[in-house]
Order: C-alpha cells, then sequence, then structure tokens
C-alpha cells in the first residue's frame, strides 16, 4: 500500500506504478456488468476531462460542485478535479419532482456556501441545473458528457495539508455545513480503517451506496483507490428496486468487503423471495459493515438466520461508528468476531444515564473500538471525562477531524476546541474499551424525568 503518498493522487500513481492493468473498477447496471477499468484506463479518462476542466479556468483551490449518479462520469471527474489541485463538492442529484423546492434551497445553500463557480451535471439533470442556474447565475453549469475531449494538462504537485474534498452533512435540520478535509485528514482515516479491516491483495469490495456520501464516497472508493483491490459499483436505485442483486454481486465477485446501513440488511432479510437466491455464495464474505445508523440487534440475528444456508457467517458482521466530521471512520469492530451486544437496565439509562448489566434488559449493540490514532472521550455536560457504563457525549480526537465547517467559523468553534477535540453530538457509553452509541443528543426527548430514544420509538412504530 502507498504509505508514502502525501495526496490521493500520489496514491492513485502508487497504483498506476504497481498495477497498472489490473480490473479495479466495474461498474454495474440493472444487475449487468457495464464497464470494467484498471487505473491506466482510469487515468486516462480523468486527463481528458482534466483537459476540459483547464480550458474551463479551473485551477489549485477552486471549489467545484459534482451532481453526477453512481459511475465512471463521477469517479472520472473526481480524480480529474484532484489532478489539477481543485477541490470536489458533491452533490446528491434529484430523485423525486414532489420535493424540487426542497431540493433546490438546499443545492443552493451549499453551492452559495463552497463558493463554487462551475457545476458538473449530467443530461438527465439538466431541466433541475437549469433551475440553479438561474438561482445562481454565476455558477456555471456543465454536462459530464461534454468533459471527455480534452488533452490532459500538467499535474498539479499537490500537497498533504491542502483541501481535496468538501462534504456537506445533511442539513436536514439546519442550514447545510461543508467539512472540509484535506488530504492528511483523509489519508489518515483510509490508513487507520484498512489496518482495522486487516484488507489485503485479495479483497474486493462490493458498493451500492451512493458516491455523494461519506461512506460511498471515502470508504468503498477513496478506500479502494489507496489499496488498490477491485471495487464493483451500482448506483442504490437499483439496489432498492431488487436488493437481491447486491447479494448477487457479492456472490459473482466473490466480495469480501461491503458496507451498508442496517436498514438494508433488514431489506434483505425480510424483503428477498427464495427464487432470486438460487445458487447464491457468501462465503467469502468477512466484513459487513454496518453503519450510519442505528445498528439493531434482531437485524444481525435475522440476516445470519437467513443467509447462513448460503455461506454467510454472523462473525462477518461488522457494525462500525463514524461521521463525516472524522473524515469517516471513528470505531470498528475486531475483524471476525461479529457483533458483541450488551443486556443492559433500561430503566436506568433512561432515568440516571448509566449502563448497568442486566439478564433480562435491553440489548445494545456495540461499535467496536477506537481506530489507531484515535481518541474517545465520553463527557458530561459540563466537559468532565465520565467513567465506563455512564452515558455522555462523545468527543473524538484524531488527525482524521475536519480541518473546519468551510466558510462558518462560528459552526467550527462550537464543535471543535483549540486542542483539536471535537463534539460529535452523539450520545454514547463505553464498557471495556467498547463504545456503545445511544442516540443523538439534539434528538433526545425528556419526559417526566426518563430520556427516551427516538430508535426506541421508531421501532415500537415499525
Amino acid at each position: 500500500f502507498p504509505e508514502h503518498a502525501l495526496t490521493l493522487m500520489q496514491a492513485f500513481d502508487h497504483q498506476l506504478q504497481h498495477q497498472p492493468q489490473r480490473v479495479l473498477y466495474f461498474f454495474e447496471e440493472d444487475g449487468r456488468l457495464e464497464r470494467s477499468l484498471s487505473p491506466e484506463e482510469l487515468y486516462e479518462e480523468a486527463g481528458k476531462m482534466a483537459g476540459s476542466l483547464a480550458r474551463l479556468g479551473v485551477g489549485p483551490g477552486h471549489t467545484v460542485a459534482l451532481m453526477l449518479p453512481t459511475g465512471l462520469p463521477f469517479v472520472a471527474g473526481f480524480l480529474a478535479l484532484l489532478w489539477l489541485g481543485a477541490v470536489p463538492v458533491p452533490l446528491y442529484p434529484p430523485f423525486r419532482a414532489d420535493q424540487i423546492e426542497d431540493y433546490l434551497q438546499r443545492q443552493i445553500a451549499i453551492l452559495r456556501n463552497a463558493d463554487c463557480r462551475l457545476l458538473i451535471s449530467f443530461d438527465r439533470a439538466w431541466s433541475v441545473t437549469q433551475l440553479l442556474g438561474l438561482q445562481c447565475p454565476e455558477i456555471q453549469v456543465v454536462s459530464a458528457e461534454s468533459l471527455l475531449l480534452g488533452d490532459p494538462p500538467p499535474r498539479h504537485a499537490g500537497q498533504a495539508e491542502e483541501l481535496a474534498l468538501i462534504q456537506y452533512t445533511s442539513g436536514s435540520t439546519g442550514r447545510p455545513k461543508g467539512v472540509a478535509l484535506t488530504h492528511a485528514n483523509l489519508l489518515h482515516n483510509i490508513r487507520a480503517f484498512g489496518k482495522a479491516m486487516q484488507v489485503v491483495d485479495e479483497d474486493t469490495c462490493v458498493s451500492w451506496l451512493p458516491l455523494y456520501h461519506d461512506m460511498g464516497l471515502i470508504g468503498c472508493l477513496l478506500g479502494s483507490l489507496y489499496h488498490g483491490i477491485p471495487l464493483v459499483l451500482m448506483g442504490p436505485q437499483h439496489f432498492l428496486a431488487r436488493p437481491s442483486r447486491w447479494l448477487r454481486a457479492m456472490s459473482h465477485y466473490r466480495g469480501t468487503i461491503s458496507c451498508a446501513p442496517n436498514f438494508a440488511y433488514q431489506l434483505c432479510a425480510h424483503r428477498i423471495a427464495d427464487s432470486e437466491l438460487e445458487g447464491l455464495d457468501l462465503s467469502p464474505w468477512r466484513i459487513a459493515l454496518n453503519g450510519a445508523e442505528a445498528v439493531r440487534p434482531e437485524t444481525l440475528e435475522h440476516f445470519s438466520q437467513r443467509f447462513s444456508a448460503f455461506g454467510f457467517r454472523a462473525s462477518a458482521h461488522f457494525p462500525a461508528y463514524g461521521l463525516a466530521e472524522a473524515s469517516l471512520a471513528v470505531a470498528f469492530t475486531p475483524v471476525g468476531r461479529g457483533a458483541h451486544l450488551d443486556c443492559i437496565d433500561p430503566d436506568l439509562l433512561q432515568r440516571e444515564g448509566r449502563a448497568v448489566p442486566l439478564a433480562d434488559g435491553q440489548l445494545w449493540v456495540s461499535s467496536g473500538v477506537a481506530l489507531e490514532g484515535t481518541d474517545i472521550e465520553i463527557r458530561d455536560p459540563q466537559g468532565r471525562a465520565l467513567p465506563d457504563r455512564h452515558q455522555g457525549r462523545l468527543f473524538f480526537r484524531s488527525g482524521s477531524t475536519l480541518r473546519e465547517y468551510y466558510r462558518n467559523p462560528q459552526a467550527t468553534a462550537e464543535i471543535k476546541d483549540a486542542e483539536g477535540w471535537v463534539d460529535s453530538g452523539d450520545l454514547a457509553y463505553r464498557a471495556e474499551s467498547e463504545i456503545y452509541l445511544t442516540g443523538r443528543a439534539k434528538d433526545l426527548i425528556i419526559k417526566a424525568g426518563r430520556n427516551l430514544y427516538p430508535q426506541d420509538v421508531e421501532e415500537a412504530v415499525a
């Protein structure tokens, strides 16, 4: 692996040098292979796009929005921007016409905060990008299809502390905030989670996660680029239309690593017909990472029961914890152990914030232990570190933490202190070095002296 690399492009150069013709990227659509690429071929595609972007005036430090679905244009466009020293700003493509007003307002807020002068989109979203252009006339809109004719320009000599990505948070309850990450931040996290997952050359990653989200972009795309392992990509819409496509791809490509939120495992356990599973082989799957939302013990059990007959092992379950402000990953389950459950008294947790073991109590799933190079503290409202089995706000510190919220010093100061500690906004407790997430602090419902957790209400409603 490119331990010497100071930038993402240097990591890609390493793959070009050591395995230029190995097929590393497989793009699937509707369950069929549409295209495969080696590093050499991807470098050629990225060079063409970089040449076209350079002619449009894109250069070092410029922020450029990427509104593209999962596919080659996104991957090549992302690398083309790094080629020029520009900063990619991923936006999610429009999905629903009935939510177009909210969608436009959010994207306009992001484009203005990021100070983008260029938006790369795709032909099918042209009507939406024209509406964005009316609201933000200073932004030039181009289609990815029009950027494949340029000659490769000189490469920008990047530095470790230069910005490599601005990842915008969901912004569902407020103004979107741009998590500004340097090459050093991203490489620190990729190296740490690669070591925690014990990635080897023989691994293959399969992902349907959207590339505008940190788990799909950093965990799968950039993680695979750094480690030089094959990556099979399909769009989230293809998974949602037929969840068996994910498992079929894991079987066909002999996937060893894949990541998804808890709902995806639940969907597969309950919504796939037996007829769609014939001939499935999940025995190579060694890391089934589960993150981005609360991990349910019953989901892990249901998934294992349904797919053990097809070679899936419960020891592959890999609950994890992370957030955009940490680049991606903060805590991972040890490889090969499977999920660890803690059974505690729910009444004491709700009333006193103490996680006291109880034989027939409430089950919580461990998110594992802190990654190498990451410090975690659980703190009370006064900022004092709490002992084990006491719930508080989770703070973390590492070389992966965001440089800042882009052009938002007030929001940055609210979560990051002078010593580099970041307030995650999440509630958690620690027990025997394991981290147990119990909810978001701002989502907690306090009723008659009891702390009610939204995920418990959601589970009851479901």
